[in-house]
């Protein structure tokens, strides 16, 4: 079930974020960067977004039904990147979900939600090395369409930017 993240969800999110990324971003970004994530910083920073989001952004959680949070989503309905008006900041799944459709309900969830607000083009980052979710992001109707450079820690990654145009997809 996918619902609008509480303040008390904040732990079980950071902990599948920072999961994600020390599992999955290993040898693809600086690794001093990746073991120094600090979970109390994020815990705070996630409660800070869940108390302060307004109408034009969300953070959602997947609950399995029993109070445990499988992935959770974070969006925009607006874009600082010119021709794009939303953004899918942010999609992450427990890696003992990983497989069972959870990542794609909730992306359909956000793609939907953005086309019923009239939005038209979303664009999301990933790390242009990251072949699992490339092929994720383009089984569900992204394009690849341009790059950009980030920083984390020592090292400076490519990112890819994936095109969703909205109306084409079911």
């Amino acid at each position: 079930m996918l619902r609008k993240a509480k303040i008390e969800d904040a732990d079980q999110i950071v902990r599948i974020k920072i999961n994600n990324w020390q599992e999955n971003y290993r040898g693809l970004i600086d690794q001093e960067y990746l073991d120094k994530m600090d979970v109390f910083q994020e815990i705070e920073a996630r409660k800070e977004f869940i108390l302060n989001q307004t109408n034009n952004e969300e953070l959602l959680v997947y609950e399995d039904g029993i109070n445990e949070i499988l992935g959770f989503v974070a969006y925009k309905r607006s874009c600082e990147h010119e021709g794009y008006d939303s953004e899918l900041q942010a999609i992450y799944v427990d890696e003992k979900a990983k497989g069972k459709g959870v990542g794609k309900q909730m992306i359909q969830f956000v793609l939907k939600s953005l086309r019923e607000d009239g939005k038209h083009r979303m664009i999301l980052w990933c790390l242009k090395d990251n072949i699992k979710a490339k092929t994720f992001y383009e089984k569900n109707g992204g394009i690849p369409t341009e790059e950009m450079e980030m920083e984390f820690g020592n090292s400076k990654v490519l990112l890819t930017g994936y095109l969703f145009e909205l109306e084409k997809i079911s």
